[in-house]
């Protein structure tokens, strides 16, 4: 923290010597050609679209499940959000949705990768749409020798309070290949000075990179002990059987029947997720629980042992579309059933053991 202090102390808090070394770290890192650290990801967003050159009114697929940032920040642009669903067991996009998406004119998809897993990149790629990943909830994942955020023409890497890495705002916009880095570098350089970065933020980023080797470790520790006390109740999510359980409304506690991925009976016990492919190696963003009872008694046995969970969609495109959002009945589903529990590196060993004693012990 350091270099956060210092900044302070300076008083030199606007762009400067320090969103360059975040910017470079981050090149360092990811294995980018070049990158961009700015105030937001909308603002990222602003600047993929003009690199991309696209025209007013242009599609943009977006994962129903992704931030409603992006559908607000797409139609403020003048372009048109063409939200698709996800597949039931992953929460992820699917190369038949995003093609469904294409039929209905879409231009290029900003591929979401919810909850730290990865979609099947590979054949999304082949459909020939252009993608922008958002990997603000799985920076560190792979699919094998290829880090998340090197498959797309661009990159988003969000340094917003939820995701995972913060700096308190901001965001790196990364371009992969040196084509799209020409592009984008000059558009930064005629772009206002307001949209870059300050270095207050920058310190705070850099930090947050350099640690994430070691919070990794804590984060997939955690994640370990927490599937484990879990399976005592139910098992892990089936990537390849398909059963009904219940659907539960996160907010009603209300049930009733929906296809969900799972290979077991609603009574069976609540779920994960769990990344599909052999050659993926998923990010630790938060610990996912598909539930099989109301919510509302889940939240509330949660709370008496002093645990505090979250719905894991609250802030995406299907809740805040509700009714008005058509289709998409699997991100749907999810929304209603989906909770998070508490999942982070400064969590600690007591407070994380108590948090699995309560996986282990759900009604």
């Amino acid at each position: 923290m350091d270099a956060v202090l210092t900044c302070m102390v300076g008083e030199k808090i606007g762009p400067g010597d320090l969103n360059a070394q975040l910017v470079q770290y981050v090149r360092e890192v990811f294995g980018v050609d070049g990158a961009v650290a700015l105030r937001s990801p909308s603002i990222a967003l602003k600047y993929i679209f003009r690199a991309l050159d696209l025209s007013s009114g242009d599609g943009v697929l977006l994962s129903a499940l992704a931030p409603m940032w992006q559908f607000q920040t797409v139609e403020e642009l003048g372009f048109r959000p063409v939200v698709i669903d996800v597949a039931a067991e992953t929460g992820q996009v699917t190369v038949e949705t995003v093609a469904g998406g294409m039929k209905d004119g879409a231009k290029v998809l900003i591929l979401h990768e919810t909850l730290g897993f990865l979609p099947d990149i590979s054949g999304i790629l082949e459909l020939g749409i252009p993608v922008v990943e958002d990997i603000s909830q799985s920076a560190g994942a792979s699919l094998g020798e290829k880090r998340a955020g090197t498959f797309g023409v661009f990159s988003i890497l969000g340094l917003e309070e939820q995701d995972m890495l913060t700096a308190g705002g901001g965001a790196v916009l990364m371009a992969p290949g040196r084509r799209e880095w020409i592009v984008l570098k000059k558009l930064a350089a005629e772009g206002p000075v307001t949209d870059i970065l300050p270095d207050i933020n920058a310190a705070l980023g850099y930090v947050q990179l350099k640690e994430r080797p070691r919070n990794d470790g804590v984060r997939r520790e955690m994640h370990t002990l927490y599937t484990g006390s879990l399976m005592q109740r139910g098992g892990f999510l089936s990537l390849s059987e398909t059963d009904t359980v219940a659907e539960t409304d996160t907010g009603t506690g209300a049930e009733t029947a929906a296809p969900v991925p799972g290979g077991a009976s609603a009574r069976s016990g609540h779920r994960t997720i769990i990344q599909s492919g052999d050659a993926v190696i998923p990010a630790v963003y938060s610990f996912p629980v598909i539930l099989s009872s109301g919510y509302k008694e889940i939240k509330q046995y949660a709370a008496r042992k002093e645990i505090d969970i979250i719905p894991a969609f609250e802030k995406t495109i299907a809740a805040s579309l509700g009714d008005d959002l058509e289709g998409c009945i699997n991100a749907k589903s999810l929304l209603l059933r989906c909770v998070l529990f508490p999942l982070y590196p400064r969590l600690g060993s007591s407070r994380a053991a108590k948090v699995a004693k309560v996986l282990a012990t759900l009604p």
